[in-house]
C-alpha cells in the first residue's frame, strides 16, 4: 500500500509540474529552427523527428528549449556563437572534457542537444550543446526526485532500451541512468539524420 501512495503523489507532482510548464507556450518546430540557426549557426541542424522540448532547467520561471540537432563538429563554432560544449554523459563516468570524448565518436554527422536558456528573451541566459549524450530511440521532457527537489529533465532512450535524464544541478549539466524503458518500439531504425 505503501509504494501506491508514493505512485500516487509522484504522478501528482508530474501533473502538477506539467501544468505549469504548460502554461508556457511549447516552441514550435518553426521557432526551434530559427533558435538553433540563429543562436548556434548554419552547421546546426534540427532533426525533425524529435519535437522541441519546452522546460524550466534552472527554475527561473522562463522556459529553456532543448533541440535534438547533428552537426560535424560543435566545438568549431563554440566561440564564434558563444555557446558552451560540454559532455554530462561522459562526465558521469569521470572524463569529462568534449575535445576528448568527441573523437571517440567516429560518424561524420552526430546528435547532440542545442540547449538555450530563456530562449524567448531578446539575449539568451546562456547556450549549451550537450554532447554524446544516447538518445537514438526517444527523447522527451521527464522528471526526476532528489532529496531537496524535483527537477526538470530531457530523458533519452539509446538503442538498448537504457533511459538516461540530463539536469541541470544549478551550476552544470548533470547525467544519470533511470531506468530501463521495457516500451517496444514501432521503429527500429532511429530516425535519419537530415542532409
Amino acid at each position: 500500500m505503501g509504494k501506491t501512495w508514493h505512485h500516487l503523489a509522484v504522478l501528482l507532482l508530474l501533473g502538477a509540474s506539467a501544468s505549469l510548464v504548460g502554461q508556457t507556450q511549447a516552441a514550435t518546430p518553426a521557432e526551434a529552427e530559427k533558435v538553433v540557426a540563429k543562436e548556434f549557426g548554419p552547421k546546426f541542424k534540427v532533426i525533425p523527428e524529435y519535437p522541441p522540448i519546452t522546460l524550466d532547467f534552472d527554475g527561473d520561471k522562463k522556459p529553456d528549449l532543448v533541440v535534438a540537432v547533428v552537426a560535424e563538429n560543435p566545438l568549431a563554432t563554440e566561440v564564434e556563437f558563444g555557446y558552451k560544449v560540454v559532455d554530462p554523459y561522459s562526465a558521469s563516468f569521470g572524463l569529462s572534457d568534449p575535445r576528448i570524448t568527441l573523437l571517440y565518436n567516429t560518424e561524420a554527422k552526430q546528435q547532440f542537444m542545442a540547449v538555450v536558456m530563456d530562449f524567448r528573451s531578446d539575449k539568451p541566459k546562456i547556450k549549451y550543446v550537450l554532447v554524446n549524450v544516447p538518445f537514438s530511440r526517444r527523447l522527451e521532457r521527464g522528471m526526476i526526485q532528489t532529496k531537496k527537489k524535483i527537477l526538470d529533465t530531457v530523458q533519452g532512450v539509446d538503442d538498448a532500451g537504457i533511459r538516461g535524464a540530463v539536469y541541470w544541478d544549478g551550476k552544470k549539466f548533470k547525467w544519470m541512468a533511470v531506468g530501463q524503458d521495457t516500451v517496444e518500439f514501432e521503429r527500429a531504425d532511429p530516425p535519419k539524420s537530415p542532409k
